[in-house]
């Protein structure tokens, strides 16, 4: 056998053994650190050393998903995948993985729904009379700007010039037709 033949035979092994087989999915998977404050730079410089790698093997579409195993969020996993022309995503793909995430999400808040504190019934002869003039108290919370004016409903109030970025309470009396606002403080947020 001559030497190009043998070399060409050589180049067409190596390149076929790099190669996944015919119908195996080409995949990259990376643990990203989610602590910090420039996550999404990491997670960029991830996706984008795995798509050079995938062209590298010859991936022309790629697809790129995120997810967390845990919650707090300390690890971001991120899946690169050479995507098949012939096998583009489908709506029922999208939502058979949309009801597992919900059940997975519902199956996670379970504990928390479970322990919270029943809710009163609704009133039984309650009707909705939208030609009544509305009443009872509305209570809004706001932070004051650098003068000490907030703005609640659209409307700007100057309140106190002494009160520079402070959190308020406003409280709405649509009985007696008043607002009235609240400096609220960070160790008796009653007072």
């Amino acid at each position: 056998m001559a030497t190009w033949a043998r070399a060409l035979l050589v180049l067409a092994t190596v390149t076929l053994s790099l190669r996944p087989a015919w119908g195996e999915d080409m995949l990259l998977s990376r643990k990203v650190s989610a602590r910090g404050d420039d996550v999404t730079a990491r997670v960029e410089r991830a996706v984008a050393e795995m798509k050079r790698e995938l062209a590298s093997q010859g991936c022309d579409r790629i697809a790129v998903a995120y997810w967390s195993e845990s919650v707090p969020l300390k690890h971001l996993r991120v899946e690169v995948r050479c995507r098949d022309e012939e096998k583009d995503e489908s709506l029922a793909a999208l939502q058979v993985q949309s009801a597992k995430f919900i059940a997975a999400s519902r199956r996670r808040a379970a504990p928390r729904i479970d322990s919270a504190p029943a809710r009163r019934p609704f009133p039984k002869g309650w009707t909705c009379d939208l030609t009544a003039p509305p009443h009872g108290r509305l209570v809004f919370l706001r932070r004051t700007d650098a003068q000490g004016a907030a703005t609640l409903l659209g409307h700007p109030f100057s309140l106190d010039p002494t009160w520079p970025h402070r959190l308020v309470r406003a409280e709405v009396d649509l009985d007696a037709h008043v607002i009235r606002f609240y400096a609220l403080r960070r160790r008796e947020p009653t007072r």
